[in-house]
């Protein structure tokens, strides 16, 4: 290959060169430190945390006391260890599965916060009719690190709709009922099938009634056929629903 012009060299001024070196290593330091939890021992006798196996998620945490946790009972056990976490992560406390199995010992409640700077404590609780006793240096429970999001609370006036609703505690394990149409007279014969019906529940409100509960869709149960007179709840709902 031939150049017709003789190539240009661009030299850099030596103090721009040394900032582009201190630049380039702090980033290398900083990424390595993102993925680093930084442990402080508050007491002489704590142990750093460590993983199991090289591909373990989490890190085992290790008493520092000696103490017992009665039978269906709970104790406070200290690591003696402080905790600064990478930008962007906390760590939930979980429970170790060998002492789950063998001994009933479960974590009850916890997690590390990234500005939590103190020595981490753990709530152990124990689910068998006998009491175990820790010893110091006895791996107790572990942090696993979890990436979370930044966010605030901004309160509005009204949320978007969800087909779930309002429907809390349990309303995934019920089963959607199926329905068809049905006219008028034959929602007041369902009285007669007993209570494994249960359409409505309502009552008498200021001469009104009202209707409390349902678990079929009201506007199905009252819904009148092509041509069929019109009728008020009262004519519509058996007597035997009304909760007076």
């Amino acid at each position: 290959m031939c150049l017709n012009k003789s190539p240009t060299v661009y030299t850099v001024p030596e103090v721009e060169a040394f900032e582009d070196n201190l630049i380039s290593s702090f980033s290398k330091i900083q990424a390595k430190n993102d993925k680093c939890i930084l442990v402080k021992k508050m007491h002489k006798d704590a142990k750093i945390p460590t993983k199991g196996t090289k591909g373990a998620a989490g890190h085992d945490l290790y008493a520092i006391e000696d103490k017992t946790i009665p039978a269906k009972g709970q104790q406070i056990l200290k690591t003696g260890t402080s905790l600064r976490l990478p930008n962007g992560t906390n760590e939930p406390i979980a429970p170790r599965s060998g002492l789950a199995i063998k001994h009933g010992i479960t974590v009850n409640a916890g997690g590390i916060d990234r500005d939590y700077m103190g020595d981490i404590g753990v709530v152990l609780i124990n689910l068998f009719d006998c009491d175990y006793h820790v010893q110091p240096e006895e791996r107790i429970a572990q942090h696993i690190p979890e990436k979370v999001m930044e966010t605030q609370c901004q309160e509005v006036t009204d949320l978007e709709d969800t087909e779930r609703g309002t429907k809390g505690f349990g309303s995934t394990d019920t089963k959607m009922i199926e329905i068809d149409k049905i006219s008028t007279k034959t929602f007041e014969r369902s009285k007669d099938r007993g209570d494994q019906d249960g359409l409505l529940w309502g009552r008498y409100n200021n001469g009104k009634l009202e209707i409390l509960a349902t678990n079929i869709s009201t506007k199905l149960g009252i819904q009148r056929k092509k041509g069929q007179k019109k009728k008020d709840l009262t004519e519509i709902v058996a007597e035997g629903y009304w909760d007076y």
